[in-house]
């Protein structure tokens, strides 16, 4: 059985984009894009891939925008909260991919629902590595470029679907982060200066975020294990 995957994309194509499809085909998935203003049926569908872009309207987790948020795009926030919950209904698998692992983290739990950091530059405690400072001036394929160590939480399930490394380079485009952990969510990767690089729900069957793009190219072949994992679970609907 070839597992369909559904991949949430932003409503503007990027080239990038394909390097998500192309993933999950190389996987052994179908993967199919959906963007805002679309209407799809979920049912015939075996996985959920949210992907990367704008930023999250930050009153959808009860805040103000701050002037250092960047673009947000209320549509695809409305299609990607009505997916979300149909695949967490369904018990279906779900992976989220940077702006995806933040979206896990506000909205995979109501009653503890997790908060973000709207610009990290401006916002975090500690001194922050230089991918995760402000570099929003850079052209897309400079930031492409960023890489930095994530430190792999021993014994967890991202360890065990990465071979057993405990540290590996990882790229960085992001100038959000988790901030509070939603009270379904585990801490399975963070960064030297203690961003959080992925995490896991404890609640439901597969549902994993990674804050880095293990997607491109210049990673891939390190994190392709991950979409593999992705894909085999999905299998199993």
């Amino acid at each position: 059985m070839i597992p369909k995957i559904l991949v949430s994309f932003s409503a503007t194509v990027r080239p990038t984009d394909q390097e998500y499809l192309t993933a999950i085909a190389k996987a052994g998935g179908e993967p199919t894009p959906i963007r805002p203003g679309s209407s799809i049926d979920v049912s015939s569908f075996h996985g959920l891939l949210l992907t990367g872009g704008e930023d999250i309207d930050p009153r959808l987790y009860g805040e103000d925008k701050l002037p250092s948020c960047g673009d947000i795009v209320p549509l695809r926030d409305t299609l990607e909260l009505t997916l979300f919950g149909l695949f967490l209904k369904g018990n279906k698998p779900t992976l989220g991919i940077c702006r995806g692992e933040q979206f896990i983290d506000l909205f995979i739990d109501s009653e503890g629902p997790g908060a973000l950091y709207q610009d990290l530059a401006s916002q975090y405690p500690a001194p922050l590595l230089p991918p995760h400072q402000d570099n929003r001036g850079l052209p897309h394929e400079e930031m492409r470029k960023f890489l930095h160590e994530i430190k792999i939480v021993p014994g967890s399930r991202l360890q065990q679907i990465l071979g057993g490394a405990q540290v590996l380079p990882a790229n960085s485009q992001h100038h959000q982060a988790v901030k509070r952990l939603a009270s379904s969510l585990t801490v399975e990767a963070t960064a030297p200066d203690g961003v959080i690089e992925a995490v896991r729900s404890t609640q439901h069957r597969w549902v994993m975020g990674v804050q880095w793009h293990p997607e491109a190219r210049e990673v891939h072949h390190i994190y392709s294990p991950l979409f593999d994992a992705f894909v085999a679970e999905c299998k199993q609907e």
